[in-house]
C-alpha cells in the first residue's frame, strides 16, 4: 500500500470514528434537549400530554413530535428572547432542532431508557422531594342558572394556621377544563372578614375586598414554581380561605372539586413579595366586530422596586402583548413582548436575576386584539361586540399587566433566583 494510499485509509477511520462519536453526543443531546424544552410540561401532569421523561412515549408519539417541532408549534413560547431572557426559556435554535429531530427520527422501538436526566447546572430545577406542608379540599356544586360563565367564591377553613409567610400555594380541580381562572385568598383568623365569611353560606359568598392576602392564583397552562430562597409571600396568619373562581357552564349545575397546597419558607428570614396588576377597570374600551385595535396602559411607580416576575393576562382575541418601563433618568428597560398570545397556556415569566425599577418609574404596556373572523381564537362566529375591562364573561376582554416584587435594597441588581419547579404529581391530583 502505497503512503497516499494509507493516509487516506487512515482518514477515513477517523472520519468514521469522529462520525459515531458526532453522533452518539447528537443522540445523548437529543434526549437532553428534551428534557430540557419539553418535560417541564409533558411530565405526567395534565398542563401537556405525555409522559416525554420516557424514551418509550416519545418513540411512540415520534410524527407528533417531529411535526410539532419542525412547523415551529412546540415547544410553546411565546415570549420573544431578543427583549428579555426569563427562567426556564423554552425556545429552540435551529441546531437543537436538528439535533431533536435526528434522535427522534432514528429512535428504535425498543430504546433503552436512559438514565434520568439531572443536571445542576440547569436552570429548569424540579424538585421531586419537596411535597406541601399544608392541603385543604372542598367539593361544591355551582348554579349557572341563565349564565355561560359565572364567578363564585366559595369559604373554607384550615385545620392550622399558615406561618406568617410562605413560597408558594398551588390550586388544581377534578374538571379543570370548565376553570377559566382562579385565586385563593387568606384571612386573617381576627380580621372582619374572617367572621362574615365564616357564617354566611358557603357558595358564591360577597365580601368586601376579598381577602386580606393573595396566596396564590390559577390560570390554564399555568406551571407552578416556588418563590427562590430568601423570599416568602405574607400570609397575615391565614386561618380561612376564600377561593374565587371563574367557571365555564356545562350544565346547569356542576360539582368540582377544589385543592390548595401550601408550602412553607425553609428560611424564616424571608423579604416579602407582593403583587401590583395594572389595569384600568374604570374604563371600558370597545373592540367592533372586524376590527383590530390596540389600547395601552401606564403607570407609575412610586417607590424603588425589585422585580421578581410579570404576568399579562387577557381572554381570546388577544394577539401581541408589549412592555416596557422608562426611568427617572430616562433609560429605557425592555420587560416583556409576546409574541403571539393563547388563553389555553398562560405564564407566569420570572427572572433569571432580580431588576431594579427606580422610584418614578414609569411602565407603559399595549396590547393588541383581533377582532376578526380571521382570529381562529375568536369564539364568536361571526366576530361580536366586544368590550375590554368589562365584566367577567369569556366574550368580553381583559387587560391586565401584573407584577411580582420585592422592595429595593442595595445590591439586588445582581443577586439571582434559584426559583424552584415543583412535580407536577404534587400539583395535580
Amino acid at each position: 500500500m502505497t503512503q497516499s494510499k494509507r493516509f487516506k485509509a487512515i482518514s477515513i477511520i477517523f472520519a468514521a470514528i469522529f462520525l459515531s462519536v458526532s453522533l452518539f453526543a447528537q443522540n445523548e443531546n437529543g434526549y437532553v434537549l428534551i428534557q430540557q424544552k419539553c418535560t417541564p410540561c409533558h411530565l405526567k401532569s395534565d398542563i401537556a400530554p405525555y409522559d416525554f421523561s420516557k424514551v418509550d412515549v416519545i418513540q411512540q408519539n415520534a410524527k407528533t413530535i417531529l411535526y410539532s417541532i419542525e412547523h415551529n408549534y412546540m415547544p410553546l413560547w411565546f415570549a420573544n428572547p431578543t427583549v428579555r431572557h426569563f427562567y426556564g426559556e423554552r425556545v429552540l435554535s435551529e441546531t437543537e432542532k436538528t439535533i431533536i429531530i435526528n434522535w427522534v427520527e432514528n429512535l428504535e422501538a425498543d430504546a433503552k431508557q436512559p438514565e434520568p436526566y439531572i443536571d445542576s447546572n440547569l436552570e429548569q430545577n424540579v424538585n421531586q422531594d419537596r411535597k406541601s406542608n399544608l392541603s385543604a379540599s372542598s367539593a361544591n356544586t355551582y348554579n349557572f342558572e341563565n349564565l355561560s360563565d359565572k364567578v363564585f367564591i366559595n369559604f373554607s377553613e384550615l385545620t392550622q394556621t399558615l406561618p406568617s409567610y410562605i413560597s408558594g400555594a398551588t390550586l388544581s380541580f377534578s374538571d379543570k377544563k370548565i376553570v377559566h381562572h382562579a385565586v385563593v385568598y387568606g384571612l386573617d383568623s381576627a380580621s372582619k372578614n374572617y367572621r362574615i365569611a365564616k357564617n354566611a353560606p358557603s357558595s358564591n359568598l360577597q365580601v368586601n375586598g376579598m381577602g386580606d392576602v393573595n396566596l396564590g392564583v390559577y390560570a390554564p397552562g399555568l406551571n407552578y414554581s416556588l418563590l427562590p430562597d430568601g423570599f416568602g409571600y405574607k400570609s397575615s396568619a391565614t386561618k380561612g380561605l376564600l377561593i374565587e373562581k371563574h367557571l365555564l357552564k356545562l350544565s346547569d349545575e356542576t360539582k368540582i372539586t377544589t385543592t390548595a397546597n401550601f408550602y412553607y419558607c425553609d428560611n424564616i428570614n424571608v423579604r416579602e413579595v407582593k403583587s401590583l396588576n395594572l389595569t384600568n377597570l374604570n374604563n371600558n374600551f370597545p373592540i367592533e366586530p372586524n376590527t383590530v385595535k390596540t389600547y395601552h396602559g401606564k403607570a407609575q411607580l412610586q417607590d424603588s422596586i425589585s422585580l421578581l416576575a410579570v404576568m399579562p393576562h387577557f381572554h381570546k382575541i388577544a394577539i401581541h402583548f408589549y412592555a416596557f418601563a422608562v426611568s427617572p433618568k430616562s433609560d429605557t428597560i425592555p420587560l416583556l413582548e409576546l409574541k403571539k398570545w393563547s388563553f389555553d397556556w398562560q405564564t407566569i415569566y420570572r427572572l433569571n436575576t432580580l431588576l431594579l425599577l427606580p422610584k418614578n418609574t414609569l411602565i407603559y404596556y399595549e396590547v393588541t386584539y383581533d377582532n376578526t373572523a380571521a382570529n381562529p381564537a375568536n369564539p364568536s362566529n361571526p366576530p361580536e361586540m366586544v368590550w375590554v375591562n368589562k365584566g367577567w364573561s369569556t366574550k368580553n376582554e381583559m387587560m391586565v399587566f401584573g407584577l411580582q416584587y420585592t422592595a429595593y435594597k442595595n445590591g439586588d441588581e445582581t443577586q439571582k433566583l434559584n426559583w424552584v419547579d415543583l412535580d407536577a404529581n404534587e400539583v395535580i391530583e
